[in-house]
Order: C-alpha cells, then structure tokens, then sequence
C-alpha cells in the first residue's frame, strides 16, 4: 500500500467539552456504589448468555406458519420475534418424548442440503 493511502487512524473525538454536557458524577458513574459509606450495592449482573450465529433455509410455506404465529401473539398483546418462535419450538419438542418428537419429524419436508444455486 503506497504510503499516501494510509488509513486514518486517528482516533475521533469523544470528549464532553463544548456540549454543555457536565461530566458525571462518581456516584453517576457507578465508581463508588459498593461504598459501605455510601451504603449502596451495584446490582449484580445477570450472567451473560452465549450466542451463536447460524443462517438456514426453510419453505415459504412454514415461514409464514411463524407470521401466523407472530399474529396469533400480536393479537393478545405480545410482541414476539422469529428467534423467539423457533426457540420456543425447540423448547416444546425438548418436552416431548421419542417417540411424538419422531413423529413430528418425520412429518416435515425433506430440503436440499446447502445453499440454493439457482442464483
């Protein structure tokens, strides 16, 4: 890379100043909260959960068995996501047993494995 097409590693300018913003407080910034002074406590963080990314594919026709699903909760008050839906149905065939989560499964679609090369 000729030198004069360097990226531009300066760092961007995250100061307060000229904002009118006030610095935060110790106690605002959470330095002091196990204080016993204070007689305050940080609330303890949840543990953080793990995720995974993962892309799949699957028919139109059960794509919209989750918008149906996503209107069947919209219609008593509940927002739900597609992850939400899918992990919910993997919590459901979790309970099942063998032999009604065979049943299950052998009554699904086979696809293709990998990814579509008609495009």
């Amino acid at each position: 890379m000729p030198a004069n097409k360097l990226p531009n590693l300066k760092k961007k300018n995250t100061r307060r100043r000229g904002l009118g913003i006030a610095p935060p407080t110790e106690l605002e910034a959470g330095n002091n909260l196990n204080d016993p002074e204070i007689g305050m406590e940080a609330p303890a963080r949840p543990a953080r959960v793990e995720m995974v990314k993962d892309s799949y594919s699957m028919p139109k026709a059960d794509y919209e068995i989750i918008d149906e699903l996503t209107f069947r909760m919209a219609a008593q008050k509940r927002r739900v996501y597609k992850a939400e839906i899918l992990r919910a149905g993997l919590h459901a065939l979790k309970a099942l047993p063998d032999d009604k989560m065979l049943s299950v499964l052998d009554g699904l679609v086979k696809l293709k494995k990998g990814p579509d090369k008609s495009v």
